[in-house]
Protein backbone atom coordinates (compact mmCIF):
# COMPACT_ATOMS: atom_id res chain seq x y z
CA UNK A 1 0.00 0.00 0.00
CA UNK A 2 1.60 2.88 -0.84
CA UNK A 3 1.80 5.70 2.27
CA UNK A 4 2.05 3.19 4.58
CA UNK A 5 5.35 1.83 6.67
CA UNK A 6 5.43 -1.47 8.07
CA UNK A 7 7.62 -2.18 11.36
CA UNK A 8 8.44 -4.59 12.63
CA UNK A 9 9.38 -5.29 16.60
CA UNK A 10 13.23 -4.69 15.98
CA UNK A 11 12.49 -1.15 14.40
CA UNK A 12 10.82 -0.47 17.13
CA UNK A 13 13.62 -1.89 19.47
CA UNK A 14 16.08 -0.03 17.41
CA UNK A 15 14.10 3.32 17.92
CA UNK A 16 13.80 2.94 21.36
CA UNK A 17 17.35 2.24 21.76
CA UNK A 18 18.55 5.57 19.79
CA UNK A 19 16.08 7.34 21.49
CA UNK A 20 17.48 6.12 24.82
CA UNK A 21 21.16 7.04 23.78
CA UNK A 22 19.93 10.14 23.16
CA UNK A 23 18.09 10.74 26.45
CA UNK A 24 21.36 9.72 28.33
CA UNK A 25 23.66 11.63 26.28
CA UNK A 26 21.04 14.96 27.01
CA UNK A 27 20.89 13.40 30.84
CA UNK A 28 24.99 13.60 31.17
CA UNK A 29 25.39 16.91 29.70
CA UNK A 30 22.22 18.18 32.06
CA UNK A 31 24.17 17.06 35.08
CA UNK A 32 27.50 18.72 33.38
CA UNK A 33 25.53 21.74 33.55
CA UNK A 34 24.11 21.30 36.75
CA UNK A 35 27.67 20.96 38.54
CA UNK A 36 28.65 23.89 36.80
CA UNK A 37 26.07 26.23 38.13
CA UNK A 38 26.28 24.60 41.33
CA UNK A 39 30.20 25.02 41.46
CA UNK A 40 29.32 28.36 40.35
CA UNK A 41 27.23 29.42 43.42
CA UNK A 42 29.23 27.85 45.54
CA UNK A 43 32.01 29.94 44.18
CA UNK A 44 29.56 33.43 44.73
CA UNK A 45 28.67 32.06 48.24
CA UNK A 46 32.09 31.96 49.05
CA UNK A 47 32.86 35.16 48.70
CA UNK A 48 30.02 36.35 50.67
CA UNK A 49 31.93 36.39 54.04
CA UNK A 50 34.97 38.45 52.46
CA UNK A 51 32.38 41.27 51.54
CA UNK A 52 32.46 43.51 54.11
CA UNK A 53 36.47 43.39 54.50
CA UNK A 54 37.29 44.37 51.05
CA UNK A 55 34.24 47.42 51.54
CA UNK A 56 35.87 48.11 54.51
CA UNK A 57 39.58 48.27 52.30
CA UNK A 58 38.41 50.41 50.07
CA UNK A 59 36.83 52.46 51.82
CA UNK A 60 39.94 53.31 54.11
CA UNK A 61 42.00 53.55 50.68
CA UNK A 62 39.68 56.13 49.53
CA UNK A 63 39.88 57.98 52.61
CA UNK A 64 43.78 58.11 52.68
CA UNK A 65 43.56 59.25 48.70
CA UNK A 66 41.04 62.03 50.25
CA UNK A 67 43.68 63.05 52.53
CA UNK A 68 46.37 62.90 50.35
CA UNK A 69 44.88 65.06 47.63
CA UNK A 70 43.63 67.27 50.08
CA UNK A 71 47.10 67.76 51.84
CA UNK A 72 48.60 68.20 48.33
CA UNK A 73 46.31 71.19 47.10
CA UNK A 74 47.54 73.47 49.07
CA UNK A 75 49.40 76.31 47.39
CA UNK A 76 53.11 75.45 47.51
CA UNK A 77 54.79 77.92 50.70
CA UNK A 78 52.09 78.00 52.34
CA UNK A 79 52.88 77.56 56.12
CA UNK A 80 56.98 77.42 55.23
CA UNK A 81 59.46 79.88 57.41
CA UNK A 82 62.03 82.08 55.49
Amino acid sequence: MPGVTLYDMDDLQSAVAHTMSVREAEARRADEIVEEEIQRFADWLGTLAVRPTIRALREYGDAIVEQVLAENSRPLGTGLRA
